[in-house]
């Protein structure tokens, strides 16, 4: 198996060799715009904001949209705190308890005590709208597989922020500012071609649990990138799939407390063994 348990209970998932992206692309990019049902390599994903993972060989084989469920991890999406009502498009305008959230395409009235927005395959396209930072109960955000583009700077300044879904967009731009939001436990950018690199002020999140930059061409090394988030008290979850990291896998790797699950496939720059320190 190229899954390696070790005796820190790390599941890790080391780079295949001769795996092109466009193969990644044409096993992983099948999830059809209405988000039914799908499945691949016999493992069935649902769209379900409630689906329960475990982490099966199965399950590591393919992109799932829901982070890996480990053993104490149902609190990353799947709670019923974090399901709020179908948000309807509109053009009546906003009452005085609600905030008006503009799209280029479309317009949204949301209550102003908000926790979570979900705004899931709405074919939205733009900037994300400034206006987000007017709700300040909101915890979780989560705009997948739309068109959106620009930088993410204005959730930065939006600190009860707990959960980040952003994937399969195209957002560009720097991340610095995210060490603002000190309550994060999940961020899923995945998909996203045009982030720079994961910041040191990543560093203050010292609640993240789970980190997906699958696909994000951060072009950075594998020193740079552990030396940023190994020490995350709480990080159980890594995935890096295809995301331009290299080098080798340093002796830092074991200055992780919590992790469970690291995925570094499709990398091919990333080289050499993996470090002792895994095993310890």
């Amino acid at each position: 198996s190229k899954y390696k348990k070790t005796s820190k209970g790390v599941v890790v998932s080391k780079p295949k060799d001769n795996t092109t992206p466009s193969d990644l692309w044409k096993k992983r990019h099948v999830l059809n715009s209405h988000g039914v049902e799908t499945r691949i390599d016999g493992f069935t994903d649902s769209d379900s904001l409630n689906i329960k993972n475990t982490l099966s060989e199965e399950m590591l084989d393919v992109d799932i949209i829901q982070p890996p469920q480990t053993d104490n991890v149902e609190k990353y999406y799947s709670t019923e705190d974090y399901i709020p009502k179908k948000y309807t498009k509109t053009q009546r305008s906003c009452n005085s308890n609600e905030v008006q959230i503009k799209f280029d395409n479309a317009e949204y009235c949301i209550l102003q005590n908000e926790t979570a927005l979900v705004l899931r395959q709405e074919g939205l396209y733009g900037e994300l709208p400034t206006e987000l930072n007017q709700l300040t109960q909101l915890e979780s955000i989560d705009l997948y597989g739309n068109y959106l583009t620009g930088n993410i700077s204005t959730l930065f300044s939006m600190t009860n922020l707990r959960h980040i879904f952003l994937p399969w967009n195209q957002f560009t731009g720097s991340l610095e500012g995210i060490g603002n939001l000190v309550n994060l436990e999940a961020l899923n950018i995945a998909h996203n071609y045009g982030f720079d690199s994961i910041p040191p002020d990543i560093d203050y999140c010292q609640n993240l649990q789970l980190l997906r930059i699958d696909a994000m061409n951060c072009n950075t090394t594998m020193e740079d990138f552990i030396e940023r988030t190994c020490y995350l008290p709480q990080l159980e979850v890594i995935t890096a799939v295809n995301s331009g990291l290299s080098g080798e896998i340093p002796s830092l790797f074991g200055n992780y407390q919590n992790l469970k699950y690291f995925d570094v496939e499709i990398n091919p720059y990333v080289t050499g063994e993996l470090p002792d320190e895994i095993y310890d």
